[in-house]
């Protein structure tokens, strides 16, 4: 078996193919001599990330000496782990997908054996999951095919997902539609107004919910919700947590390297949170509370 590892773009879209084949290990950093080569940024070091094969197994080592740099499936490496199909692994803002040469030889025949005509049938609705502070589960999609706005509005459709979103922060000029609800920012201090203007988007359809979603998922400035108990009393509860964190990466980061006691108190008022693209990080990331079974909301036949 032949590992590859693909490195995926701010779409999602395939950039480049790494066979571990090709080299005893590969080296992931900044310098000029790593087999990967990362974006430039003055928080990486010049080697991260070290992959290779032992016998039949591929293992992964951070080379850092830090927690935060190297994320494999949403969780910070910091041990030697044996690496698997679909996995992922993020240092910076680069992101790559683990995949294998039998996997990839699979999937081509299906979607050459498909119908044009039903392009659904052929992304994997497969999600990835990982623990996070032990009360909360990270999902993220194994296929970067399957669209985020394909899942916001099964999450609408069925739960009635309403949306965080952060007007001014995402370039939006003029007044918000009338269905976005009250600015969560309107009595703060006027250098917080000037930059932010978080609105919560709830008594909307699902047009008009995937309209604001489609206008500002490329901006970091947009959060999908599935409330925990009536959109009032969930608004209610969350105004207070989801104001300091106007950002979706800013609040998903908060959630994966915060506190156990944090990660509990912003998750308190949902079931589920979704965020949309940010950096090319994902294509799209989902958490719930650990004890919710992602199979209740019904996005994909096998979604675990």
């Amino acid at each position: 078996m032949t590992l590859q590892i693909h490195r995926v773009g701010p779409l999602s879209e395939l950039l480049e193919v790494i066979p571990l084949a090709a080299w005893h290990s590969l080296h992931f950093g900044t310098a000029a001599g790593a087999d990967v080569q990362l974006t430039p940024h003055p928080a990486l070091p010049q080697v991260c990330l070290r992959v290779w094969q032992d016998t039949d197994r591929f293992l992964a080592e951070s080379l850092t000496g830090s927690r935060r740099i190297v994320v494999l499936n949403g969780q910070p490496l910091d041990s030697i782990i044996e690496l698997e199909r679909g996995d992922t692994i993020e240092i910076g803002i680069d992101r790559f997908v683990v995949t294998t040469e039998q996997q990839l030889r699979v999937e081509v025949r299906d979607v050459a054996a498909a119908p044009e005509s039903a392009e659904d049938s052929v992304i994997r609705q497969v999600l990835i999951s990982a623990d996070v502070n032990g009360c909360l589960r990270r999902y993220v999609p194994a296929d970067p095919a399957w669209s985020a706005a394909g899942v916001v509005q099964k999450l609408c459709d069925r739960h009635g997902a309403f949306l965080f979103a952060n007007f001014l922060y995402a370039g939006l000029t003029g007044r918000p539609p009338d269905f976005a609800g009250e600015d969560l920012y309107s009595h703060a201090p006027d250098e917080v107004r000037d930059v932010y203007s978080l609105h919560a988007v709830s008594k909307a359809s699902t047009a008009q919910k995937l309209q604001i979603f489609e206008a500002l998922r490329t901006s970091d400035a947009v959060i999908c919700a599935v409330a925990e108990a009536d959109f009032e009393s969930c608004l209610k509860n969350a105004k207070i947590c989801l104001a300091w964190f106007a950002r979706p990466s800013v609040m998903e980061m908060t959630l994966t390297k915060g506190s156990r006691h944090l990660a509990e108190k912003l998750m308190a008022p949902f079931r589920a949170l979704m965020f949309a693209p940010h950096g090319g990080q994902h294509e799209w990331v989902m958490f719930t509370k650990a004890d919710v079974d992602i199979d209740e909301f019904g996005l994909s036949d096998s979604a675990a």
